[in-house]
């Protein structure tokens, strides 16, 4: 592995923790900044696709929707494995557990725990890496009162 190919690596996994970080910090806008502008975000409870969306502004919309729905997120990132492709392409997969808290159409304060992998393709435009594609498969999903 040469020396560009880990400072690649490295970015990467950087920009997985920052989209994370937006996520928990409610910086949706900043979160969406992360994708391409063509990007393509597609999600699968399972083998059932919930969600399919394109370009930056509808990834926006449709993320900044879900999480005003919830007071408190929490991200934890676990492994992940990048290959680098060519000096501005690079596909990943990631593994992440989600905590959310909020309410459920009851009014009861709930936290809802999502164990997710992500099929990632990323991109090198002017110099940062992006995700141009993210397949998001939440593998276990686990709402629980909070009392």
């Amino acid at each position: 592995m040469t020396t560009n190919e880990l400072i690649d690596k490295m970015e990467i996994m950087e920009l997985a923790a920052i989209f994370s970080i937006y996520a928990d910090t409610k910086q949706i806008k900043e979160q969406s900044d992360l994708f391409t502008e063509n990007a393509t975000l597609v999600s699968y409870m399972g083998k059932n696709k919930i969600a399919e969306l394109h370009g930056r502004q509808e990834i926006y919309k449709s993320c900044n929707e879900f999480m005003s729905l919830f007071e408190t997120a929490h991200h934890m990132n676990g492994q992940h494995l990048i290959n680098i492709t060519d000096s501005t392409h690079a596909t990943g997969t990631a593994y992440n557990i989600t905590t959310l808290i909020g309410k459920d159409e009851n009014g009861n304060k709930t936290a809802t725990k999502n164990n997710i992998y992500y099929e990632d393709t990323y991109e090198k435009v002017n110099g940062k890496w992006l995700i141009a594609k993210r397949n998001s498969y939440f593998v276990y999903s686990e709402k629980t009162l909070i009392k």
